[in-house]
């Protein structure tokens, strides 16, 4: 014989749903990646500048994915308003633009280096990004997350601000 829940009892299931949706989302706010020193991969050919500048990641900032942009490794030079925005219509309307916009002007960039962004994420996670390669064939690619998330309701476009030569 089935028993209705009483209040209690769906006070206690509505609690254990929420918590379990919020565990499955993440409690923190992914919308800012940091670059510890530690999450940017040395390029493979130890490639300086002229000035002994080596390429870094600026940074990693995320939005709800609204763009036509898709993943793709190949960074692309954001140093002219031409590229920027040649860069800016593939992440759509929003804020992910303006994020790296400040990004890019923030950054105080030793000489021969120019700032670069590329798609490195569309999913849940806003992962660290990692520098390959080398000079004509720099790749810009997500970190592996240690514990992804496995759902979530709307997927992030993480984009990676780097410094490379320019």
């Amino acid at each position: 014989m089935r028993t209705p829940l009483g209040p209690a009892r769906a006070a206690l299931v509505a609690a254990l749903l929420a918590c379990g949706l919020a565990s499955a989302c993440g409690g923190g706010d992914d919308s800012h990646a940091s670059d510890p020193a530690t999450s940017s991969a040395a390029p493979s050919s130890g490639t300086t500048t002229s000035s002994g500048a080596q390429p870094r990641v600026l940074d990693v900032v995320a939005a709800p994915a609204s763009g036509s942009g898709e993943v793709d490794p190949t960074p692309v030079d954001i140093s002219t308003t031409t590229g920027f925005q040649v860069f800016a219509k593939s992440l759509g309307p929003g804020t992910l633009a303006d994020q790296v916009q400040a990004v890019a002007d923030r950054a105080k960039l030793a000489d021969g280096l120019r700032p670069y962004a590329a798609i490195i994420a569309i999913g849940c996670d806003v992962p660290d990004a990692l520098i390959t390669g080398g000079p004509g064939d720099w790749q810009v690619v997500a970190a592996k997350v240690a514990s992804p998330k496995p759902e979530c309701f709307v997927a992030n476009m993480s984009v990676a601000v780097v410094a490379l030569p320019g």
